[in-house]
């Protein structure tokens, strides 16, 4: 419910926009290490990632539905993915 309202990567949802909502929950698990970073199929599995620079710790998620809904191939959807762990904000001038 926090991220409808108050989620500062989107605008929140107005009152009039709740009856055309639905909801959809994804029970992530079992997150096996890939042999590499496209070692994972579009629609199929959530990805994470997780690294260190110098004393700082980044990592993010994408549900299964985010690759396939929002990027369409696995590079642009690696792009977003690192750009979500707050690396690029921590280090741009």
């Amino acid at each position: 419910m926090i991220s409808a309202f108050k989620d500062s990567r989107f605008p929140p949802i107005s009152p009039r926009e709740i009856e055309f909502l639905t909801v959809t929950i994804s029970y992530l698990k079992n997150f096996d290490k890939g042999k590499d970073a496209f070692d994972w199929e579009i629609g199929k599995h959530g990805i994470t990632i997780s690294f260190k620079v110098d004393d700082h710790e980044f990592g993010s998620t994408f549900l299964p539905e985010i690759a396939l809904d929002h990027f369409g191939n696995k590079d642009d959807t690696l792009k977003a993915l690192i750009a979500k762990s707050g690396i690029l904000c921590s280090f741009s001038n």
